[in-house]
């Protein structure tokens, strides 16, 4: 889920490769190319409801992170910092004259979370990730000024599975 890019909370999907490996000493090092899309979330005017917008976010990033492991219980913890782009996309609705826009998205996050692999080749994962934009473009409708701004902090929480080769 999310939290700051979008109006409101809502699902978010991804998906992501990564490169993981073990040093001798100190913790291992993984870096991370993702792929992210969030749902619709509708955003409407509180004094005419039939009029707003419909957003969502396609988005990319790059993450490189530290990982300590804890072998006796197979947990491992992540700390990653990475650099997210793309677009937040917006669809006026109940205008006379409805339009589309893309509107650039950069992003800082870090992510910690905590990874449980109890067998070869699969583990189970959650994750806190605070979000800061870089950009803060705002969607906004002629004659009645700004729809939406993101906010200059956002969160997401993370939960998921790895396929590991």
């Amino acid at each position: 889920i999310s939290l700051g890019d979008l109006p409101d909370v809502g699902p978010l999907l991804r998906g992501a490769l990564a490169l993981q490996w073990w040093r001798p000493s100190g913790p291992g090092i993984r870096i991370e190319l993702e792929g992210a899309y969030t749902f619709r979330r509708a955003l409407r005017l509180d004094d005419q409801p039939e009029r707003g917008a419909d957003l969502r976010a396609a988005l990319a990033t790059v993450r490189g992170c530290p990982v300590w492991r804890h072998v006796a219980s197979e947990l491992e913890f992540p700390l990653c910092f990475g650099i997210e782009a793309g677009a937040l996309l917006g669809r006026g609705v109940g205008y006379p004259s409805v339009s589309e826009a893309a509107l650039p998205w950069l992003a800082l996050d870090v992510t910690v979370g905590v990874t449980w692999n109890p067998v070869p080749h699969f583990a189970l994962g959650i994750a806190v990730e605070p979000v800061v934009p870089l950009l803060r473009s705002r969607f906004r409708v002629e004659g009645e000024g700004v729809l939406w701004q993101p906010l200059p902090f956002g969160f997401r929480a993370l939960g998921g599975f790895e396929v590991r080769f």
